[in-house]
């Protein structure tokens, strides 16, 4: 499940959008009664008039689960989901709409808005809140047993490797020519026997002007290197030098000594 957060000053916009979109259910209003953007924040307003010093008041969330996740939840599922969240992250006193989406084919999800001010004047604080709510997020369907962010992550991963696994066979097998059949002897070397076969190495330099790794290109597709093939590697390269700066321009030519440089100048010391 994905957690994302945001302090905001337009809920009320934010508001009508999540009530007018993708079959659009309200699920949960604590302490409010309006219907709409305009009458949720009229009734934000009336707390954080307590506090002029805060200028982004409200809270925007997004809780996504997986797409296989979120058509076997209930509505009571993704509440409890919504109450779980808005419980750690420190918010469930606060005034807020809870919104759930339902888009045909896609990802249901909750879109969460919450008054940053409570009803004594004080703003929650939003320091990394989009960390927190990214994290509190993961716990939850760590705790659920629901598909975790990293987990979507690593499965999108495998998806795209396997859809370019032909792909991925020829830059190697082109890879292999460039190191074997003809012995590139340096970086900038393999990369021209690359371009040469249609093949566009992508070098990553630090800031040291170091050579980190590189990204290959080829047929309109964009991988890393170890996404191809983990023996194209930087480490893998028996040319590498850890130590070398990558050299993307000839080096400036050095500058000559005069002889009239070469020699000091000599000082004379006058007799008298």
């Amino acid at each position: 499940m994905i957690g994302l957060g945001k302090a905001i000053t337009h809920a009320k916009e934010g508001i009508d959008y999540a009530l007018r979109k993708d079959d659009a259910e309200v699920l949960i209003k604590n302490n409010i009664i309006g219907n709409n953007g305009q009458e949720i924040k009229s009734e934000f307003v009336f707390f954080q008039n307590r506090n002029q010093r805060c200028i982004n008041n409200d809270y925007s969330f997004v809780l996504s689960p997986s797409i296989t996740d979120g058509n076997r939840l209930s509505n009571d599922d993704f509440s409890d989901i919504a109450k779980d969240f808005l419980t750690k992250i420190g918010l469930d006193k606060h005034q807020y709409i809870v919104v759930k989406h339902n888009p045909k084919g896609k990802h249901k999800h909750l879109h969460i808005f919450v008054n940053r001010i409570d009803q004594k004047g004080k703003a929650h604080d939003d320091k990394f809140i989009g960390k927190k709510a990214q994290r509190i997020a993961d716990d939850i369907a760590q705790e659920r047993g629901l598909t975790r962010a990293t987990e979507v992550k690593e499965i999108k991963k495998i998806a795209k490797l396997e859809e370019f696994k032909e792909l991925r066979k020829e830059i190697f097998r082109r890879h292999k020519i460039a190191l074997n059949d003809h012995k590139a002897r340096n970086f900038k070397e393999y990369q021209d026997l690359m371009k040469s076969q249609k093949v566009d190495i992508i070098p990553s330099i630090n800031k040291q002007g170091k050579l980190q790794g590189y990204r290959v290109k080829f047929d309109g597709v964009n991988l890393k290197a170890s996404e191809v093939h983990r023996q194209m590697t930087l480490s893998r390269m028996k040319f590498y030098n850890e130590d070398e700066r990558y050299q993307t321009q000839e080096k400036a030519p050095q500058k000559q000594i005069t002889q009239q440089e070469e020699q000091p100048k000599q000082k004379f010391r006058i007799r008298r």
